[in-house]
């Protein structure tokens, strides 16, 4: 029992209409000890607490109390309802920047501190908390969660052999159609960034009529090829033409 308490009960002993206040309380059972408060908030967090998982992803946060707003104006049941609301608190600013966790007290450190400057008395608590369902860190840019994106570039499908076969068999007797399809193979080629394609001249024939400069123009210069079916750009630069 402290000094306070013992000349308080001499007093209503000398006195008896006098009327004591319960110990660590007012009359209407305000708190009126400080330490009161700190074992009041370790047993709440204990209640709360769960095991700390090696690995597991955690987050630290804390939260004070200035100790002469709280003595004499609060009971147990209010004070034990204010921790929990701060318990809350800081699992929700926990969770806003990583949602996709479940986050529960698993560890935590309390104080009386008193500021030096202004001489006010603080209760203090640090609390860290896991996620129990050790989820992956979510990352942000600009206020926004970065979201990895993987894009697989698929290639082209090759050219089917009856068109080819087709085209090849109409290019025989049409000479329009063969500067289509040599345009066609220089488009195919310019699309890539794969292996160079040697260049294949369309054959003359004699009766054909084609000027001599559109017939050089038919030709396919040597390009770079990408994810087109090189088969098929070959099958396409070498169609046969018959004399």
């Amino acid at each position: 029992m402290s000094l306070f308490n013992a000349r308080d009960k001499q007093l209503v002993e000398k006195n008896p209409y006098l009327k004591l206040p319960q110990e660590g309380g007012t009359e209407d059972g305000n708190i009126l000890d400080p330490m009161l408060f700190q074992s009041i908030l370790h047993r709440v967090i204990d209640d709360q607490k769960t095991e700390l998982t090696p690995g597991y992803r955690t987050r630290i946060n804390d939260c004070r109390w200035r100790i002469q707003n709280l003595l004499g104006n609060i009971n147990e049941e209010i004070w034990e309802g204010m921790v929990k609301a701060a318990l809350n608190g800081m699992e929700a600013t926990i969770h806003n920047a990583q949602p996709n966790g479940t986050w529960v007290p698993c560890e935590y450190e309390s104080r009386i501190a008193q500021n030096a400057k202004t001489l006010e008395a603080f209760l203090e608590v640090v609390v860290r908390f896991v996620d129990t369902s050790n989820a992956p860190e979510m990352a942000y840019q600009d206020g926004r969660p970065v979201v990895n994106v993987t894009v697989q570039q698929q290639a082209a499908p090759p050219v089917d052999q009856k068109v080819l076969d087709m085209l090849a068999q109409k290019a025989e007797s049409d000479a329009d159609m063969k500067l289509i399809l040599a345009s066609v193979v220089q488009l195919l080629a310019r699309q890539g960034t794969a292996e160079a394609l040697p260049a294949q001249p369309v054959r003359e024939s004699e009766d054909d009529e084609t000027p001599a400069k559109t017939r050089k123009a038919a030709k396919a210069p040597a390009v770079e090829t990408s994810n087109t079916d090189r088969a098929a750009l070959a099958a396409l630069a070498s169609l046969p033409v018959v004399k």
